[in-house]
């Protein structure tokens, strides 16, 4: 009821609206206060509010309309699915020339009437062709559900509503029959009900009761890629925290998670906390990953800029509401009552909002503690998070607005008293809270429905008070913006995290220009936040040793994570001669010589030792590693039966290492008997008719120069090259191809030669004598004696240095040009 009296200002008008169920004009108490002073009528006038309206306009009507206002209202619930075709269109026409008779405020009482009757006709004559069903979703604890897919299903007819948020739901334009409804979400198992529709029952009522399904949530913690042990990941389910620890490997496991969205949060001390949201749906378990970040660096932010000026600001409605001045160098700030006790605010200037992190400072309370709280994540009056006191100083909440929605949770907390100093710490992380009052934890706990988002830091209060606020501190942990980005990256040496290595951040192809620059922390960790979507290159510097990656900058659900950078200190060189020659000599074999168990172990070692030769990382340790493995691979070989012709793989081999050895690092007589030997082998190589002795004796020759070499002026060094080679051919001959006498001397000379060999303290003479005795054995092996068999007429094609492959025949006879041959290529027998 708008009150008789008014006051004028600015043309601008005062309306008192008295909200009890008594006109305001008709209570004499209420006149008797407007008569007094209107500061105190509206203090004292119960449910009295006020409120002002710019360039406001009244009219009046000639006609009455409220009941034409009322039928309206309700044929606008109608639905066309629910009745002909035929009588809807005689109905939206009558509906829509009453609505245009409501808008004219000049229609006489005659016309308003006409037009009730004409839409009142319609109505009752609409023919129902469909009935309605409706009902309430609730969990078993009776809570309303909304979001609540419902569907009706009639042959191939169907029908889709969604609850409301009062778990309602609505179903229009069922045809007359039978119909499946079913009501489902992916956070509840289904639930199905028949119904039939009618004439007689139009509108019927089918209510739901679901029940939520429990998933188990797994993952893993990393940061900056490598997994992490004993971190916290908490889920907060109706505000209550569950929560996991990882295992070495990084993994989490939380069971019994009813489904529905949440937000999942992983930290650990000495990283940044990490948050994401996830949607857990019925369907089955879910794996939620999370990247704990390099920590952050704190940094402080002052209350006084310096010009003198205050930091702070005023986000009230009202600004004389609340002053804000510099007094001894601090800010302090004095609010009167909030009108209703509504909540006036400030915020900090200087302290960028964010969404995840922490902020603290010194806090004074000159009136009173009562009623103050440390704002977060504040967007606006209808959006942000508030910690502090409530109407006693011991008392304490966190109360979350949300979209003008209000919910709070109490906790426990020491009293702050009035005019004393308080260290107030608040920290948040996706929907979990945390404040510390004088360094000590009092609060650790989760909300639901929380403000998400980048917001302010502020402070509120609802009472007359003035706060001071001072050493303010703020460490923020997001990691992304708005076409920006965190490159998080680790830098080790020799695999042990380097602390304090410079990192230096480059624009792609520019490394002239220095971007940004950091130091990694204790765990080897480094970060640049807020870098721009693109490609950079990051540099790590220790000392000597320095090494950089490139880095991609794009959208990512934590940060982008930047190669591991490891800065090795210097080695000695790594010898790989013996692995090289030893695989050079494996690489000629042939497969189809050996059974196909023996070459597949073989084949993985000498691929194995191949990669081990092509990485230049490779440590000493893996050489021998891998040169033990081939060797071993080797020995397991098992000739496969097929006959063999004079053996010349030996001597091709060998002639093949020692074509490859640099005359330059050699003196000039020993390499001249070098090429002599070589000579000689290739001839045997060549010659068809040659004799196993023949080629045997070549072999001798060639190993003698072999080992005869002696490098240019370089200090004389143990040479077990002859030895190694020696030893690596004989221990693939074949025992059964020889006597037995003739064996167990050759393997002992063998088993001896290969101890030495071992045997890093050996002397030359020892390696020359031990080398001298096994080519004995081996020149004194007998072949066992074979029957007589038929002469075979042998082909095969060998690979000859420079010459390329050559076809070649038993009798000598050849399709192509005679040649050095290297390796035996294949054999087919006819």
């Amino acid at each position: 009821m708008v009150s008789k009296n008014s006051w004028k200002e600015s043309g601008q008008s005062w309306i008192g609206i008295y909200s009890t169920n008594q006109p305001a004009e008709s209570d004499p108490s209420f006149a008797e206060k407007l008569g007094a002073n209107l500061a105190d009528s509206k203090n004292q006038a119960v449910g009295y509010t006020d409120f002002i309206l710019d360039n406001l306009t009244i009219t009046s009507r000639k006609a009455n309309v409220s009941d034409l206002q009322q039928l309206v209202e309700q044929s606008e619930q109608l639905v066309k699915e629910n009745y002909s075709e035929a009588t809807w269109k005689s109905f939206s026409e009558a509906l829509e020339n009453a609505k245009e008779v409501l808008a004219d405020t000049s229609m006489d009482q005659d016309t308003v009437d006409k037009a009730k009757e004409a839409l009142q006709t319609a109505k009752d004559q609409l023919e129902v062709i469909a009935g309605i069903v409706t009902g309430t979703i609730t969990d078993k604890d009776g809570n309303k559900l909304s979001g609540i897919t419902v569907t009706a299903k009639a042959d191939e007819k169907e029908i889709t509503a969604e609850t409301d948020t009062n778990g309602v739901y609505v179903l229009n334009g069922l045809t007359f029959g039978e119909w499946t409804i079913t009501a489902e979400s992916d956070q509840y198992d289904a639930e199905k009900a028949i119904i039939t529709t009618s004439k007689e029952e139009v509108k019927l009522t089918k209510d739901f009761v679901l029940e939520q399904v429990n998933v188990t949530v797994t993952g893993n913690v990393t940061q900056v890629g490598r997994p992490v042990e004993g971190a916290t990941v908490c889920i907060a389910v109706n505000n209550k925290a569950i929560t996991a620890v990882t295992n070495a490997d990084g993994r989490y496991e939380l069971k019994e998670i009813p489904a529905g969205t949440y937000v999942v949060t992983a930290e650990k001390e000495g990283f940044d906390p990490a948050s994401t949201t996830a949607k857990i749906t019925k369907d089955g378990n879910i794996k939620v990953d999370l990247m704990l970040a390099p920590i952050s660096t704190q940094q402080t932010y002052a209350s006084v800029d310096g010009q003198g000026n205050s930091t702070w600001e005023y986000l009230a409605t009202n600004p004389n509401s609340i002053s804000i001045q510099v007094v001894n160098g601090k800010t302090e700030m004095s609010f009167q009552d909030g009108t209703n006790n509504a909540t006036n605010f400030v915020r900090s200037t200087v302290i960028p909002g964010f969404e995840n992190g922490s902020v603290e400072m010194d806090l004074i309370a000159r009136s009173t503690a009562s009623n103050v709280g440390f704002i977060l994540r504040m967007v606006d009056s209808s959006n942000y998070i508030s910690v502090g006191t409530k109407d006693k100083n011991n008392e304490w909440c966190i109360k979350v607005v949300k979209d003008g929605v209000v919910s709070e949770k109490d906790f426990v907390a020491p009293e702050w008293k009035t005019g004393e100093t308080l260290h107030v710490k608040s920290e948040i992380v996706g929907n979990t809270i945390k404040m510390w009052l004088n360094n000590e934890l009092v609060l650790d706990a989760a909300m639901n429905a929380i403000p998400t988002g980048k917001g302010y830091v502020g402070l509120g209060t609802s009472k007359a008070n003035t706060l001071v606020a001072d050493n303010m501190k703020a460490t923020i942990y997001d990691t992304a913006g708005t076409d920006v980005q965190t490159i998080a990256g680790y830098v080790s040496e020799n695999g042990n995290p380097i602390a304090n290595a410079d990192i230096v951040l480059y624009v792609s192809g520019n490394t002239e220009e220095v971007l940004a620059t950091t130091k990694t922390d204790a765990n080897g960790n480094y970060k640049f936040s807020n870098i721009p979507y693109g490609d950079y290159i990051v540099r790590a510097i220790y000392g000597e040793s320095q090494a950089e990656v490139a880095v991609k900058v794009v959208e990512a659900a934590f940060y982008c994570l930047a190669p591991a950078m490891d800065l090795k200190e210097a080695t000695d060189t790594v010898d790989k001669t013996i692995l090289q020659a030893v695989a050079d000599i494996y690489s000629t074999y042939d497969e189809t010589e050996y059974t196909k168990e023996s070459w597949a172990v073989f084949a993985q070692a000498l691929e194995d030792a191949q990669a081990v030769l092509a990485n230049e990382a490779a440590t000493q340790e893996e050489v021998d590693a891998a040169l033990e493995t081939l060797k071993n691979a080797a020995s397991g070989l098992t000739k496969a039966e097929i006959p063999v012709p004079v053996d010349k793989n030996a001597i091709k081999v060998v002639a093949g290492i020692y074509k490859t050895y640099d005359e330059t690092e050699y003196t000039k007589e020993s390499w001249t008997i070098l090429e002599e030997a070589l000579k000689v082998a290739d001839q045997v190589i060549a010659d068809e008719e040659t004799t196993q002795e023949e080629v045997d004796a070549a072999l001798q020759t060639l190993i003698d120069a072999g080992e005869g070499l002696q490098k240019a002026e370089k200090p004389v060094e143990i040479n077990k090259v002859g030895l190694e080679v020696a030893t690596t051919i004989y221990a693939t001959y074949d025992a059964a191809e020889y006597t037995e006498e003739s064996w167990a001397v050759f393997a002992q000379a063998l088993e001896n030669a290969q101890a030495v060999l071992a045997n890093e303290a050996a002397t030359q003479e020892e390696v020359d004598q031990a080398l001298e005795t096994v080519m004995n054995a081996a020149a004194g092996l007998e072949k066992v004696e074979r029957p007589a068999e038929q002469t075979l007429k042998v082909s095969y094609r060998t690979h000859v240095q420079n010459d390329g492959w050559q076809d070649f025949v038993s009798d000598g006879e050849t399709s192509g040009t005679h040649g050095r041959g290297l390796r035996l290529e294949g054999i087919e027998i006819r």
